[in-house]
């Protein structure tokens, strides 16, 4: 398996490579009403209306400073459905060898938990990989406190 890994403050986080289909610079969506925070708006991509969500505000790590390195993965499902994540950098793409990853067996109540996959330890790191899908499913997850009715 690879995986696509990026910066979110301080933290890594990953995703599966073969999910994702573009990385594009940062550019504005178009801002939704009565949409959760976290979704910063939608932007038509060859056709497609994609929405795009700042996964800082989903997560709760504050909101994304947009600089140089700032850009929006593109992730996609079997389905052709799209879904851009805005984060603060690109990392690098990591080939996984069973043993390097270590299915995410957490509890408790915490933003990030619901959308974890796997836990790779990569160099003395912990490196948290997202469940695409998971992400992917804006209709199943609750608002949280703050957010706005969708």
């Amino acid at each position: 398996m690879e995986c696509l890994t990026f910066v979110l403050g301080n933290e890594r986080f990953a995703v599966d490579i073969l999910r994702v289909r573009e990385i594009r610079v940062w550019s504005v969506p178009t801002r939704l009403p009565a949409v959760p925070d976290y979704v910063c708006g939608v932007i038509n991509l060859r056709g497609m209306i994609v929405p795009i969500l700042d996964l800082r505000l989903r997560f709760g790590i504050g909101s994304a400073e947009v600089d140089a390195n700032t850009v929006t993965l593109i992730l996609g499902n079997g389905e052709e459905r799209l879904m851009g994540l805005v984060v603060d950098a690109v990392a690098d793409v990591l080939s996984l060898a069973g043993q390097d990853a270590v299915p995410a067996r957490l509890s408790g109540h915490n933003s990030v938990l619901p959308f974890l996959d796997t836990l790779i330890r990569h160099q003395g790191q912990v490196i948290a990989v997202l469940d695409v899908d998971a992400l992917m499913d804006l209709d199943s997850l609750p608002c949280q406190e703050g957010d706005h009715a969708a």
